[in-house]
């Protein structure tokens, strides 16, 4: 019980940070209204099931056996986060503050999950972490799993709620969510850029 303590934790500090999916959590919610937002952190959870879930099977292997093709992946998510910072930069601004936009929920869950997934960056902090504590055999690798996926969905709730507190200050002033869309831009095209910088040098992965 103390270790899994430790590392839920641990688990809650490496969520924390403001990442894509901090970032695709705040913007959702401004944009769609809680808690209709709430399906992206569960779409960004069931990636953290992904994640972990490989981490702990055939992901170290690709690691080690084919570094050129994670790298290759990473620059593929990265272009994803690129194209996902574009087209909150050139969407419309709602015109009112009661405005929702049409958009089914499912498809809320799976941008969640596709904005998680094109990190992959972060499974190196999947590996950092899940094969040394399920190795260690105190803990169920299944109950690890549960662990991080609860945390990482409560986590990201935390922001999407947070974020809405602020919608009526941004929604159905144009000015503010445009400026509100250059921030959200601006910040997954630097993580993009870091990323494909990290796949690129002779640092990554080696």
């Amino acid at each position: 019980m103390h270790e899994l303590i430790s590392f839920a934790i641990l688990w809650f500090f490496l969520a924390v940070p403001i990442g894509p999916n901090a970032l695709i959590s705040i913007d959702s919610s401004i944009q769609y209204g809680w808690p209709r937002a709430v399906m992206v952190p569960l779409g960004i959870a069931v990636a953290s099931i992904v994640y972990s879930s490989l981490s702990l099977t055939v992901l170290a292997y690709l690691l080690k056996l084919a570094p050129v093709l994670f790298k290759l992946i990473i620059i593929l998510g990265s272009l994803y986060l690129l194209y996902l910072g574009y087209k909150i930069l050139i969407r419309p601004a709602l015109e009112r503050s009661g405005a929702i936009k049409d958009i089914k929920n499912n498809k809320l869950m799976f941008l969640g999950f596709t904005t998680s997934l094109s990190n992959p960056k972060a499974a190196l902090v999947y590996l950092s972490v899940f094969p040394a504590m399920a190795h260690s055999g105190d803990i169920d690798p299944i109950v690890l799993i549960a662990t991080a996926c609860i945390i990482t969905f409560f986590v990201y709730c935390a922001y999407s709620g947070f974020a809405n507190l602020f919608r009526d200050f941004v929604i159905g002033f144009p000015r503010r969510q445009k400026l509100m869309d250059m921030l959200a831009c601006l910040s997954f095209s630097l993580i993009a850029v870091q990323n494909i910088y990290y796949a690129i040098t002779e640092k990554a992965l080696t």
